[in-house]
């Protein structure tokens, strides 16, 4: 879920794509809904919702109820929810890390798995997750 119309599937190699189901959204407002759609589709196993360059007044408004919603249904099904942010603001997270490296623009010169070698996740919350069965 492409909640800012920001993703470039350009800059992927078309075999890293192949699988991937790419949803571009103007808004929070059409995207919200549509990942409430997509986290109940038993087809997929991850689903990755992307708000990172989303405003702040455009998420704030989500009540937290809808993000409780959304846990709920992730929990019944075979499927992770990654959602990212600019900043933590998902109530309901059983897991939030936080990505804290910060780049100057030489580093875009740098092979994105050079980049990504060099994150350094911080786990800042890990809730337990009770599923029925």
């Amino acid at each position: 879920m492409d909640a800012a119309n920001q993703f470039d599937p350009a800059s992927y190699a078309e075999d890293t794509l192949a699988h991937v189901v790419w949803v571009r959204c103007e808004s929070m407002q059409t995207a919200l809904p549509v990942t409430d759609i997509l986290v109940r589709d038993a087809n997929l196993t991850l689903v990755i919702l992307d708000m990172r360059l989303n405003l702040r007044r455009e998420w704030s408004r989500t009540p937290p109820t809808f993000w409780y919603r959304l846990q709920r249904a992730v929990e019944i099904g075979d499927l992770a929810l990654v959602v990212l942010t600019a900043e933590p603001c998902i109530p309901s997270a059983q897991l939030r890390f936080s990505l804290t490296r910060s780049y100057d623009l030489a580093a875009l010169r740098n092979e994105r798995d050079h980049l990504l070698a060099q994150c350094d996740p911080d786990l800042q919350r890990q809730r337990r997750c009770h599923v029925a069965g």
